[in-house]
């Protein structure tokens, strides 16, 4: 009797056990040949998953899969048409062939898996998004004719090298090709009207895009990261640049607005430290690049601070005297960031100034007769001549004796060692230096205000400052020594900043290097 119980409690658990192995198992109605499929209707079904619910399961699909166009199950024939969500996910397959037959591909179906190259058939209308995310190896892959949008992720961190977007493709999604650092080039996009954010971020070895005119906004980081992009042609009917669309392309050399474009975001540009030459169509009726400026200039009032502000500035920018603005600081809009600009001379009737965000500016100076800023003692700087505070700074800037405020960003100026400071009392200080700045730059200050510099706030920070004579100085020796000569880190000899290590031949015989970002 105590048997009989056992055996009978043992068939129950192993009863519990196979419900909740066949609870966990995604649902399918038949498999054939190591293929489960799910039935569509009567006469079609789809390929789905081997996985459980709960994550767990080993018996998964690899090798070399072969989908047919039919399959039977008893004594009924069923199209295979469509591949399942998350079929493939996961899976080590190396090869799959797909039948004619196949119309949809759903969701994740082949995310993460090992496959290095698929082709998919003509017959395909519809891939999920997803579809290939992360399939790390996936080299070559082709978009049927059939396809009107490529969904969010599609494609997201696969190897693929080339690309062609059929003309009947109207939409890319969302990250669709992000962070496929393999890809070289993308052809096509003819019939694309829509490119989404972030839709080809981080594609690191992009080096061209042509931007069809039907694409009528290029929206927020759609070529964030792509740091080998050195040709973009924005046709002309694009008619919105959006934030950062292009932050840190850094192999940007130039680019031209065409007249349609007639809305820009803030810093569509940010961090192209290349960028060198912008030119707007002459005939565009928002912006304009005057006196051969490169930069993008308003040429209305319908733009933020209104008509002659610098809104875009590069590395080659050289202001223009009508210019009233540079940047928006009520919206933040900044026009340089991550230039570097060797000289820059604010005019006289510029009145409003938003900071050199992260630029290495090699020289700063304000025309005499400005109301607003001057750069009192040639001090390589922007001051604020009402509230006596240094705004903005450059490489070779000193702190005249009556600045009461130190603002601006010193952290580009990676070479500076020393930074004059003639003012007795110590100034506000409330600019950003790096870690690495406030152990090597020494501070040097008047005779006797050394202990007031140590325990003022910001000051405190530098490891170093020293006491030096001001009396019947004007500028500080070092601050007058003055560059003979520079050659880059292969010995060819440079006229100017170039991006990577510099060495530099000083007037006074020294011998410098640095690094330009």
């Amino acid at each position: 009797m105590k048997q009989r119980s056992k055996n009978i409690l043992l068939a129950f658990l192993m009863f519990l056990a196979s419900v909740g192995v066949m609870a966990d198992q995604y649902d399918y109605d038949f498999e054939v040949d190591g293929i489960r499929y799910a039935k569509i209707n009567n006469t079609k079904v789809k390929v789905v998953t081997k996985w459980l619910r709960s994550g767990w399961g080993t018996d998964q699909y690899k090798g070399d899969i072969v989908i047919p166009e039919t399959v039977q199950n008893n004594g009924n024939s069923y199209r295979v048409t469509a591949i399942g969500e998350g079929a493939f996910k996961n899976a080590r397959i190396t090869s799959i062939s797909l039948p004619e037959t196949i119309k949809t591909i759903e969701p994740f179906a082949f995310s993460d898996c090992e496959l290095s190259s698929i082709t998919l058939p003509e017959s395909i209308d519809s891939i999920g998004n997803c579809a290939f995310l992360w399939c790390r190896n996936l080299e070559k892959v082709n978009i049927p004719e059939g396809i009107t949008y490529i969904s969010y992720s599609t494609f997201e961190e696969c190897a693929i090298k080339t690309i062609h977007i059929p003309d009947n493709v109207k939409s890319i999604g969302y990250r669709a090709f992000m962070n496929c650092r393999n890809l070289l080039s993308v052809t096509g996009m003819l019939g694309v009207i829509s490119i989404g954010k972030e839709a080809f971020m981080l594609c690191t070895n992009l080096t061209s895009i042509v931007i069809r005119g039907t694409v009528k906004t290029i929206q927020e980081e759609t070529f964030s990261g792509c740091v080998n992009l050195k040709d973009v042609t924005i046709s002309e009917g694009v008619q919105r640049i959006e934030h950062e669309a292009f932050y840190n392309c850094k192999s940007l050399t130039e680019i031209l607005i065409p007249a349609s474009l007639t809305e820009i975001d803030y810093q569509p540009f940010r961090y192209c430290s290349n960028l060198a030459t912008i030119k707007v169509a002459t005939d565009n009726p928002k912006f304009d690049s005057r006196d051969d400026c490169n930069a993008i200039m308003s040429s209305t009032n319908d733009f933020y601070g209104g008509i002659d502000m610098l809104i875009v500035g590069c590395n080659g920018t050289v202001i223009p005297k009508s210019t009233k603005k540079i940047g928006n600081i009520f919206t933040g809009f900044g026009a340089f960031y991550g230039s570097t600009l060797s000289q820059v001379r604010i005019p006289a009737g510029l009145t409003s100034l938003v900071m050199f965000w992260d630029c290495y500016i090699g020289e700063i100076n304000v025309e005499e007769g400005n109301p607003i800023y001057d750069s009192r003692n040639n001090c390589n700087a922007v001051v604020i001549t009402e509230s006596n505070t240094i705004g903005t700074v450059s490489s070779k800037t000193f702190i005249p004796q009556d600045i009461v405020k130190v603002q601006g960003d010193f952290r580009p100026y990676t070479e500076m060692n020393a930074l004059y400071c003639y003012a007795n009392t110590p100034p506000e200080l409330i600019s950003y230096f790096t870690t690495e700045q406030f152990q090597n730059i020494t501070v040097f200050v008047p005779k006797g205000s050394k202990s007031a510099y140590e325990k003022a706030k910001g000051w405190d920070n530098f490891w170093n400052i020293k006491e030096f004579d001001t009396s019947g100085i004007g500028v500080p020796q070092t601050a007058n020594t003055i560059e003979i000569k520079r050659y880059d880190i292969n010995g060819q000899l440079i006229n100017s900043l170039k991006k990577g290590i510099n060495i530099v031949k000083m007037s006074d015989g020294t011998v410098k290097k640095f690094v330009v970002k």
